[in-house]
């Protein structure tokens, strides 16, 4: 099982690599960070394309999720701290964390350093770089040669320092006061994954709407009955692939503490990310979300989309690009995927 050591506290990252490419000096790298309830196993059905690709994919299991070390006491007592300070050294550390990963991985696996611009590059990430900073000066140096591209991958709204949203705006499971950790930790992955009904007025106005008008146009409810194409992934998989891929022990255990959180922590997370340029001025920053339409309804009004909450976490997510993003940053820079899933 591999593993490798993330702090100076012997903290471990558990990871699968798929490895490079047969014969290959040129391929490309992706890292790839899992979002809470889920673990690194989720991408594994991306992992037999991978070669055809020219790429390696390593999927890497985050604190408290298989393989990896659980969070400490004093961890969680900071994570759940009201005190934004301790909230701010807990957040940090995670991202120190992954730093940490990628500095051991390039040098272990020799990763072959970027080509020139015009030719192919070979290094990309799905994860965070908002520390690098506080990194030893040879160290951001050296990533730089490596870094090419970071993916936000469909973030919720609170990682840009969205307030929670109450129960009367969106439904939360993890903001639901009336549930058990043990009822949240079942009920978070089929509510995160579900199909919803919204308005297409509201999709096509994103990411203009204001926060009302979000909460306006779209489903509370996920749709029950659908057809196979709207039925959640996880509703199909047998115990054995669940098992793999959900952890709702972390979720109870761990993530419900990210969600409270004081959204200053994350916000000034984002603006040292994104407008402090100077770190690694090559990188370029993409923020990825879904819309998977499908056929209408009984209203003509209203259309099939994949899951209310990302909806609403998008527009959110989308008015925070117009607020925290550099202006350099363009139109490619936001990127739109229809009919795929999170």
């Amino acid at each position: 099982m591999p593993r490798v050591t993330v702090d100076q506290h012997g903290s471990q990252y558990y990871y699968e690599d798929t490895g490079a490419p047969h014969q290959s000096s040129d391929y490309t790298t992706l890292i790839l960070v899992h979002g809470a309830g889920f673990q690194g196993a989720v991408f594994e059905p991306l992992f037999a394309h991978a070669a055809a690709r020219n790429m390696r994919l390593v999927a890497v299991n985050m604190r408290d999720y298989y393989g990896s070390t659980p969070y400490s006491a004093s961890e969680l007592a900071d994570l759940g701290s009201t005190d934004v300070e301790r909230q701010a050294k807990a957040i940090r550390a995670r991202g120190l964390e992954i730093l940490t990963f990628l500095l051991w991985f390039i040098r272990k696996e020799s990763i072959p350093p970027l080509l020139p611009a015009t030719e192919a590059e070979d290094w990309a990430m799905e994860g965070y770089h908002y520390w690098a900073d506080e990194l030893a000066p040879n160290d951001v140096e050296f990533l730089a040669g490596y870094m090419r591209a970071l993916v936000l991958y469909d973030p919720a709204p609170r990682a840009f320092g969205a307030p929670m949203s109450s129960l009367q705006d969106s439904y939360n499971p993890l903001n639901d006061s009336s549930l058990s950790p043990e009822q949240m930790k079942r009920v978070f992955p089929s509510w995160v994954s579900g199909y919803y009904t919204h308005s297409k007025a509201m999709l096509d106005a994103l990411p203009s709407l204001s926060r009302d008008a979000l909460v306006a146009g779209f489903s509370q409810d996920p749709v029950v009955d659908s057809p196979i194409q709207h039925t959640p992934t996880i509703l199909r998989m047998s115990d054995g692939e669940l098992a793999r891929v959900v952890n709702e022990d972390a979720v109870a255990h761990s993530h419900i503490l990210y969600e409270h959180v004081d959204g200053k922590v994350y916000s000034d997370n984002v603006r040292k990310a994104l407008c402090h340029t100077s770190i690694w001025p090559g990188l370029r920053v993409v923020l990825v979300w879904f819309n998977t339409i499908g056929q209408p309804v009984d209203d003509a009004s209203v259309q099939f989309d994949w899951k209310g909450p990302i909806i609403f976490h998008t527009g959110i997510s989308q008015n925070a690009r117009c607020n925290y993003w550099p202006t350099s940053y363009g139109p490619e820079n936001l990127q739109e995927m229809w009919r795929c899933m999170h």
